[in-house]
């Protein structure tokens, strides 16, 4: 028992052996079923692939009927009818009554007529016919749809997979299931035909591959005129009972086989016999040319459907896009707006520096006024310092905002908690009392509606100029105002310790004049007073170069971000995954392509 598992299983996972011809050609389109699968039919690109298993691949020709199926038996028993042997008993078959399941036909080569019907999705008639065994074909006949009436059911996009009905549920629902086939002919009878057929030809008739691959068989009761009953326009024209007329009369003596000739080309089964077998041939070992369109066929519309899917995807970003007109505009602002803001921050600066306030922390003035230094310097940074570039900027945002650079993100607000009460219905009575809360025994502050909190919403303007602005003033007042305190602290003890030093000298020595002690004393305090001048007057010189540079530094970023943003911003999404789908199942296609070259 084991080893037959065993070897059931093996049997089943044992890799299909591919001829060698078409090794390469099989690969690439498993590449495409694979990186393509959103743009390619799979039902139809496995039938393809099952067919590149074999060196004669069974091909497969649907028989789409508009109007039942009885006349598309009718058909299909006068192109499979063998004039030189008697009725077989599958054209009885055929000629029978017709099937009421709703289950499709699919007619194959068999030594012997075998009727099996043990399928949910469709009959399967096996015949001892000598085209299906030379040409290895496969019949298939069903409904046009199942659900006549649709107007899908005219797409000819569905003519090569065709739809069958099988049961999903014991309430009768249906379910419908792909059935991919590699030519079809879409059979219509009488005007009837001619209207159906009417709103795919035009479709097929614009696909140089469809048109090759699908045909319109219309059945009528008058004998056609001999140039109607081609291929006129993608249509054949055909006469059932001329034909079976024509295969009755050869069949009751050879000596009519003149009239049996002359009534089948009347009736126009010869050219639907002719382009029934058309591709099912192959030579020198190379792909079946009803294979070959069929894998064609799958490209093009792989192509067409990743091509139409860019399209949708530009339109979308167009749409969503910025117009160019209006980013010129807002670049040539802000521009603009980076001319004035560099010019007030010289201007302002230079008529800062050269006023009262910043003189009266003069070096000479330290010693009453250093604990005004840092009041000074913060008056400078919020007055002077890029205040109306800030203004401005701010309005700038406010119109780059509103031409749609920030995108469509809502600014949430900050909600503001709310004090939940239990109702009335949670107490039961008879019940427990609920758990106390802390909130219970805490006196509430009563909030007024006016001092509600605002609610805060996200700024769209950059805050460069803002955080410079603070950033400055943390990081260089606070030593400027140490240094100024720590120079005078040093210059008052200088002359201290000078003037302390000149008297002991004028007491412990006698030989010491008042001049020379004196000297000495005046001698520190002119050195401490010219260290004080040097080094304060470098450190506001100092700091004056800082603001400005920090200044300059705060509008270059200001102006790369709002710069950046205008240049950049508003131009939809970005579709990396998409874009590198849709490059990858461009590539397998063409791979495909180029080996189905090779191969020819």
């Amino acid at each position: 028992m084991a080893e037959l598992l065993l070897s059931s299983v093996t049997a089943i996972d044992a890799p299909k052996e591919i001829p060698h011809p078409f090794r390469d050609l099989h690969k690439s389109l498993g590449i495409v079923q694979d990186k393509a699968a959103n743009y390619v039919n799979l039902s139809q690109i496995k039938l393809a692939l099952r067919g590149l298993e074999s060196t004669d691949a069974v091909i497969r020709v649907a028989i789409l009927s508009l109007h039942g199926r009885r006349g598309a038996r009718r058909l299909v028993r006068g192109l499979l009818a063998d004039p030189l042997a008697p009725e077989a008993e599958w054209e009885r078959q055929l000629s029978g009554p017709h099937d009421t399941d709703g289950r499709g036909l699919l007619i194959r080569y068999g030594e012997e007529t075998d009727y099996k019907e043990q399928h949910p999705l469709l009959r399967t008639l096996s015949i001892p016919a000598s085209l299906l065994h030379a040409h290895n074909l496969e019949l298939l006949i069903t409904n046009l749809s199942p659900s006549a009436g649709e107007a899908e059911a005219y797409d000819p996009a569905n003519l090569l997979g065709p739809t069958l009905e099988t049961p999903a549920s014991a309430n009768g629902r249906y379910s419908m299931i792909a059935y991919p086939v590699h030519k079809a002919i879409v059979y219509g009878e009488e005007l009837a035909g001619v209207l159906g057929y009417a709103p795919m030809s035009s479709g097929i008739a614009k696909d140089t591959t469809l048109s090759g691959i699908v045909r319109g068989v219309i059945d009528v009761s008058w004998q056609p005129p001999a140039e109607d009953s081609g291929t006129a326009n993608g249509m054949t024209i055909v006469n059932s009972e001329e034909a079976e007329k024509a295969v009755t009369i050869f069949r009751q003596s050879l000596d009519n086989a003149v009239a049996y000739e002359h009534r089948w080309f009347e009736s126009g089964f010869a050219g639907v016999s002719s382009w029934l077998l058309q591709g099912t041939r192959a030579e020198d070992s190379r792909v079946k040319p009803a294979l070959r369109s069929l894998i064609e066929l799958l490209l093009q519309r792989a192509e067409e459907a990743i091509l139409k899917e860019e399209v949708q995807r530009l339109a979308q970003l167009t749409s969503a896009a910025i117009p160019d007109t209006t980013r010129q505009f807002l670049d040539d602002a802000v521009k603009g707006w980076a001319e004035k803001a560099h010019i007030e921050l010289r201007d302002q600066l230079d008529a800062a520096f050269h006023r009262k306030s910043w003189r009266m922390i003069g070096w000479w003035k330290l010693f009453w006024r250093v604990d005004d230094v840092g009041t000074i310097a913060s008056d400078i940074l919020q007055r002077s310092w890029l205040v109306e570039a800030e203004k401005e900027i701010i309005w700038l945002a406010g119109r780059v905002d509103q031409a749609g650079f920030f995108g469509q993100t809502p600014r949430v607000p900050v909600s503001i908690p709310t004090e939940t009460t239990p109702s009335e219905d949670q107490y039961i009575l008879g019940g427990l009392p609920p758990q106390p809360r802390l909130s219970d025994v805490i006196d509430k502050p009563v909030i007024d509606d006016d001092e509600v909190p605002p609610v805060s919403h996200s700024r769209p303007w950059p805050p460069q100029i803002e955080l410079a602005r603070h950033s400055v003033a943390i990081s260089t007042i606070p030593p400027l105002q140490a240094l100024a305190q720590s120079l005078l602290l040093q210059t008052m003890s200088t002359t201290a310790l000078t003037s302390g030093l000149s008297a002991l000298m004028y007491v412990s020595i006698s030989t010491t004049s008042l001049y020379e002690a004196g000297a000495i004393a005046a001698f520190g305090f002119v050195y401490s007073m010219r260290r004080l001048q040097r080094k304060w007057e470098a450190a506001r010189g100092f700091w004056e170069g800082e603001v400005r540079e920090e200044g300059r530094k705060a509008l270059r970023g200001t102006e790369e971000v709002v710069r950046g943003l205008v240049r950049e911003g508003g131009r939809g999404e970005e579709d990396d995954g998409g874009l590198e789908e849709r490059r990858e199942a461009r590539r397998a296609v063409e791979g495909v392509r180029d080996v189905l070259g090779r191969v020819g």
